[in-house]
């Protein structure tokens, strides 16, 4: 995390009632975070945040493919999920953590400034970097096979043993 408690985000509307943030969609098996260039898809009020962190573990009683999504203060369940997606981080400043539970592969495009993803789980993930200069991310994967396209700056990647890793260099460079 960013070492800062997490912000809980409730909009009390003028008749008082309370409004929580849509954190993310399903749609054919695919959960997409509602962050980056999504991040006005968590509904009126919200959507203005510049750094978020957000925690996918297994859900209670469900499989590594039911999970629980966590940002703001807030909870989203999703059962039968085959993949976690983040379309593209926009400039937000990011921490990601999917538990090592987690059985669903995972898609996610990181663009500006310095963000965290720490993917532990035995899904496949593919994972672009983009960014700005002066900016760096940071990856640690799992024991899946994993796809890792580097497009620009320079990116700290950590890979577990034992499993089929490829780091495609575009541009920048890795370590």
């Amino acid at each position: 995390s960013f070492g800062a408690a997490p912000i809980v985000a409730t909009i009390i509307a003028s008749d008082g009632s309370v409004s929580e943030p849509d954190l993310a969609s399903i749609s054919g098996g695919i959960v997409t975070l509602h962050t980056g260039v999504d991040r006005a898809l968590k509904g009126p009020g919200f959507g203005s945040e510049t750094e978020e962190n957000w925690s996918i573990t297994r859900k209670a009683g469900g499989d590594g493919n039911d999970i629980t999504v966590s940002s703001l203060g807030f909870t989203e369940d999703f059962d039968n999920v085959t993949k976690i997606l983040v379309r593209d981080g926009g400039g937000q400043l990011l921490f990601i953590d999917i538990d090592d539970e987690v059985t669903s592969d995972v898609d996610v495009s990181l663009a500006a400034r310095r963000s965290t993803l720490r993917s532990r789980g035995s899904g496949n993930a593919t994972v672009n970097l983009n960014e700005t200069v002066g900016s760096r991310h940071s990856v640690i994967l799992g024991t899946g096979d994993n796809t890792i396209n580097v497009f620009a700056g320079e990116q700290s990647i950590n890979l577990a043993q034992g499993n089929n890793d490829t780091v495609n260099i575009h541009g920048g460079r890795a370590f």
